[in-house]
């Protein structure tokens, strides 16, 4: 027969319980503790891209910005229109979007993350369809409730994750044997693979960085980071972690092909312009050339002149002597 959990952790208790209570017996009584096991896959970028072209302006939007920035699905069920307003309409990417402690769980007084531009062109669209807000305190993602919903309702996290599972089931991503063997438990494939997809790429930037952008707290210490980082980590230069989010993050959270090619064509010619620099500064200037050339022709003069006299003197020298050998 099969227990609950519940049911064997109870059973279990009380009769670790009775051994502890006989110290005589000198029994050792340990538990080994259950390996978690994690049913999740890595979604992939095919994945996303497909479940992106399936989906509704709104929906659109939330999946990728939850892949770019590493929010979490209760996080960006709460994101307000203040939030990210301050840098939506800025020149280019990436845009911070600022997560205060109100709405998140992160023990960092000055919790921000960022979003590319692909994120923000899915916010224009869907804002064409719901209105761009224009309170501060106006949530961003808002319920599809026909014109009479309400602006100052959200979106429910249970109901995102609803509908992401329904589009992973019609493309096909999970087996129906999985969607029936796994019925009301966490499918491989499911909204919080977004956030995993975020972590997976943004790491590139460095653990420190990426958990402080998903929110982690700041008592978290990897196995291979010194707790003492924690202090010195700087969490209020959002242009030093926009830099580091540009340069080493976000080139692979971008999804479109095209995008992420013109990035690696202009590194590339960044790295060719440093190089052409390099050279320049090798190469003497145009006046030192003309100084060089000067020189070089006043010592072509003087190797000249030098060698008329010393010719004249030997022609000298030669007619003395003939005329000294041929005297009487």
């Amino acid at each position: 027969m099969k227990y609950a959990k519940t049911t064997v952790s109870l059973r279990i208790s009380v009769i670790q319980s009775f051994y502890n209570s006989l110290p005589e017996l000198d029994i050792d009584f340990i538990i080994p503790k259950k390996e978690v096991q994690y049913h999740n896959r890595d979604i992939t970028k095919d994945d996303i891209l497909k479940i992106l072209a399936q989906s509704c302006s709104r929906d659109r939007a939330i999946f990728c910005l939850a892949c770019q920035s590493g929010v979490s699905p209760q996080n960006v069920t709460l994101l307000k229109w203040k939030h990210i307003k301050k840098d939506f309409h800025r020149d280019s990417e990436p845009f911070c979007i600022e997560l205060p402690r109100e709405i998140s769980k992160s023990s960092h007084r000055n919790h921000f993350s960022f979003y590319g531009e692909e994120t923000r062109n899915y916010l224009k669209a869907y804002f064409d369809v719901r209105g761009t807000p224009t309170n501060d305190d106006e949530y961003v993602f808002l319920p599809n409730r026909n014109d009479t919903r309400s602006k100052d309702e959200r979106l429910s996290r249970k109901s995102i994750a609803t509908i992401f599972s329904s589009k992973v089931r019609e493309l096909g991503l999970i087996s129906e044997k999985e969607n029936i063997e796994r019925k009301g438990k966490p499918k491989t494939l499911r909204l919080y693979n977004l956030r995993k997809y975020f972590r997976k790429f943004a790491g590139l930037a460095g653990a420190d960085f990426v958990n402080f952008w998903m929110g982690h707290s700041a008592s978290y210490k990897a196995s291979h980071i010194p707790s003492s980082d924690v202090h010195y980590f700087s969490g209020n230069d959002i242009e030093f972690h926009r830099k580091i989010y540009n340069d080493k993050a976000l080139p692979h959270l971008k999804f479109s092909e095209r995008d992420s090619k013109i990035k690696s064509l202009e590194e590339k010619l960044d790295e060719k312009e440093e190089k052409i620099k390099e050279l320049e500064s090798r190469i003497p200037s145009q006046e030192t050339i003309v100084q060089l050339v000067e020189e070089k022709i006043n010592q072509m003069i003087v190797t000249s002149k030098f060698i008329n006299a010393k010719s004249e003197l030997d022609n000298m020298l030669n007619s003395k002597q003939l005329k000294d050998f041929t005297k009487p």
